[in-house]
């Protein structure tokens, strides 16, 4: 968080960023639990 206020890191980068963290999060969390069964 600090760093992209020092940095000044455009607003729609720091989404995309976050979106993505999201679904990968997402798809992992779903793919252990499909192979844990």
């Amino acid at each position: 968080g600090v760093f992209t206020l020092l940095y000044s890191v455009p607003l729609w980068l720091g989404l995309t960023h976050q979106i993505v963290a999201f679904f990968l999060l997402t798809a992992m969390t779903y793919t252990l639990h499909r192979l844990s069964k």
